[in-house]
């Protein structure tokens, strides 16, 4: 049961951690197609609820993949 338990935890951490890490790698491509203002407007929307975005994005589906990625733009 441990190592199972284990197993699924680590397979949530590092596909969270890829998702962020895509958005990261695609950064470039988002600052050209987002306005600098409304980057800067999301990213301090961001900060000041970062986490409860993340938890809430955890069990409401459909939302995982656009946080997280737009978390690392």
């Amino acid at each position: 049961f441990l190592p199972g338990v284990a197993a699924c935890f680590a397979g949530i951490f590092v596909g969270d951690l890829l998702l962020y890490l895509a958005g990261r790698s695609g950064g470039a491509i988002g600052r050209r197609l987002v306005p600098e203002a409304r980057l800067k407007q999301a990213s301090e929307w961001v900060q000041r609820r970062g986490m409860r975005i993340v938890f809430l994005s955890r069990f409401t589906p459909g939302l995982r993949l656009p946080v997280y990625v737009a978390s690392g733009f």
